[in-house]
């Protein structure tokens, strides 16, 4: 009776195509401006997406590199957040890769597959309700994308005070932000749905609320307790318990 031939012996299967990778979202490991797309992804994705921190001294070997030719993590513009698909292509901004998770979930959804996390805006019907959500995502990032800096930080400071002061341009959107979750009834914007304005207007508050926003103190969001009690509403939500529990120590959308 003959001996069945090694594994080695046997004929082998030719290697097949390698698997595409999975999307892959690169950013500090930290919030900041990377929650919108994290959760967005998420909503759509399930784990089926790899977060990837970089720490800031290899953000900036990796800038330096980009810029002298040579190969580095980063393309493109060199800027964070940055997507890379399973394709190959890279993307940055942190909304247009926001909005590119909410049209997975909508194809997804239009394939009959289930999105167990709908953070769309409403799509149709109550038009009030979508230019709501809308205005509130806007707003929110409008307060970070037009906080001033400047290189020398005593300018800086006075710079971020007049911005924030009553009457400052800060104070004016939120005095709007707090209108919106008042009217809605919360504790979101749409009243008892999480939708992508919500998640957005969360990068913005929890981020003060931490003492992460520059010369602007926790307590400044006293006077606007619909705000923050938004984001205990929004830490609270099923999305970001079950996004924790999924992605573990690789979360980071929590400010500690």
């Amino acid at each position: 009776m003959g001996c069945a031939p090694s594994a080695a012996a046997r004929p082998q299967p030719a290697p097949g195509p390698a698997a595409p990778m999975a999307a892959t979202l690169l950013y500090f490991p930290g919030p900041g401006r990377a929650v919108a797309p994290r959760l967005a992804l998420f909503a759509a994705l399930g784990p089926d997406f790899v977060n990837e921190g970089i720490s800031f001294p290899e953000f900036m070997d990796a800038k330096a590199k980009l810029e002298g030719g040579e190969a580095s993590r980063l393309v493109g513009s060199g800027s964070l957040p940055q997507l890379t698909l399973p394709d190959g292509q890279v993307f940055n901004q942190s909304m247009a890769i926001t909005r590119y998770g909410l049209a997975l979930a909508a194809a997804k959804r239009a394939r009959g597959g289930t999105v167990e996390f709908d953070l769309a805006p409403p799509a149709e019907g109550d038009c009030a309700a979508l230019l709501a959500a809308e205005e509130v995502l806007e707003f929110s990032m409008e307060i970070l994308n037009k906080c001033p800096g400047d290189p020398d930080a005593e300018v800086k400071k006075q710079k971020r005070l007049e911005y924030a002061a009553e009457g400052g341009p800060m104070t004016k959107w939120f005095r709007i932000l707090e209108a919106r979750l008042t009217a809605s009834g919360g504790p979101f914007v749409l009243g008892e749905r999480l939708c992508i304005a919500d998640v957005t207007l969360y990068q913005t508050t929890a981020m003060i609320r931490a003492g992460q926003f520059d010369h602007v103190e926790p307590s400044y969001l006293e006077q606007f307790p619909r705000c923050l009690a938004h984001i205990d509403a929004v830490l609270g939500s099923p999305l970001f318990k079950a996004y924790h529990e999924v992605m573990g120590d690789k979360a980071f959308v929590k400010y500690t």
